[in-house]
């Protein structure tokens, strides 16, 4: 029962570390929703130019696979809402696409962003941020790596004592040496934080509703204060707005609406129908569609999507 009881100590030690505050990569990794249960996933939904006369409502499906650092996406192009296969009017496949590369800056944050949303992922959202923003860190950044090794110590300590019992009269524990310079040292570590507090995260009250601000050098993005989830994100003059979260597959949390306005004051409002997150054989469908031939006439050309 003892050791249960420092196991359970050390866990709490450790993973309470980033619960007060919590981090910035934290909060794009989207912890709250559902697990994501594979590296596909699949939405429909339109897009809408705004403000822009005569402008309606383009109806697209896109799948989305991650795969070792890049992506296979397949978008389909539809004439209705319908979305039937034989209204498709344009086919756009792009093979180990590799987002972070993209020289089309709000497309890389719109498609970081789908990374928290569709699969509650920082990795990409982390390369846009090493990648254009100053002071961004990783939690593995952040971490205090004397005390992290020193509790790691203590934890492989707990596990020799939880197998053989007997060891616990011989072995010494890494919090509690005999050396007392050594337990001056241990008590020094111990009392120190486990990680960095970011000071780039910040309670922030907007119209009565608290949110966590991530700020950074021309970036900024805002999540709810309980769930934390994604509201808007701000990268010089680009912002993406992101409303009405409803579990759209019965699992996991989206939301309904994005908005996106442009450095050039564009606006495009994305309505999502329908999501699902599951083995989809992107793969295959896309060896489906390379035989379609496109109409260049029909082909929809949206800057903000692939």
């Amino acid at each position: 029962m003892k050791i249960i009881v420092s196991a359970l100590v050390f866990n709490l030690i450790f993973f309470n570390a980033f619960a007060a505050i919590p981090s910035p990569e934290g909060l794009f990794r989207n912890g709250n929703n559902a697990e994501a249960t594979s590296d596909e996933s699949y939405v429909s939904f339109s897009v809408e130019e705004k403000d822009k006369d005569g402008a309606t409502p383009k109806y697209f499906k896109l799948y989305f696979e991650k795969e070792k650092g890049s992506a296979n996406i397949l978008r389909l192009s539809f004439n209705d809402s319908q979305m039937r296969e034989s209204g498709i009017t344009d086919v756009s496949i792009k093979e180990n696409l590799k987002i972070s590369s993209d020289d089309n800056v709000a497309r890389e944050l719109l498609f970081s962003t789908f990374d928290t949303l569709f699969f509650n992922s920082s990795v990409l959202m982390n390369k846009f941020l090493k990648k254009h923003v100053s002071g961004y860190m990783l939690n593995s950044e952040m971490l205090n790596k004397e005390k992290l090794s020193l509790l790691y110590n203590y934890k492989v300590y707990l596990l020799k004592i939880e197998r053989d019992p007997g060891l616990e009269k011989d072995l010494i524990s890494p919090l509690k040496p005999n050396d007392p310079k050594e337990l001056e040292n241990a008590n020094r570590i111990m009392k120190q934080d486990l990680y960095s507090i970011s000071d780039s995260v910040v309670l922030e009250k907007i119209n009565s509703e608290l949110f966590w601000k991530v700020k950074l050098s021309g970036f900024n993005a805002w999540f709810s204060n309980e769930e934390h989830e994604l509201r808007r994100v701000q990268f010089e003059k680009i912002q993406i707005e992101f409303n009405d979260f409803q579990l759209l597959d019965g699992i996991h949390k989206i939301p309904k609406y994005i908005q996106i306005t442009l450095a050039n004051d564009e606006k495009y409002l994305i309505t999502f129908f329908e999501f699902e997150n599951k083995s989809l054989k992107i793969k295959n469908l896309m060896e489906k569609y390379k035989s379609f031939k496109n109409n260049k006439a029909e082909r929809i050309n949206i800057p903000i999507l692939y």
